[in-house]
């Protein structure tokens, strides 16, 4: 169960670093907006709300400004 999820959070981060790339952001972003990411779900499924994902978006918004 645990290499399936290196896998998984592997190719979410990699999915990143595309867009990223894509959007002409540093390769770093990638890898904030994954830590990001990540832990809005933990968040969220420790909560029961999807309020820390809504909070994670406008941080995203917010370090994606910076650029």
């Amino acid at each position: 169960m645990t290499d399936l999820a290196r896998v998984h959070k592997r190719a979410f981060r990699d999915y990143l670093a595309t867009l990223a790339s894509a959007a002409g952001l540093p390769p770093e972003r990638a890898d904030q907006l994954a830590v990001l990411a990540n832990g809005a779900m933990a968040t969220a499924g420790i909560l029961g709300t999807p309020e820390p994902a809504h909070q994670a978006r406008e941080v995203a918004r917010t370090l994606l400004a910076a650029d």
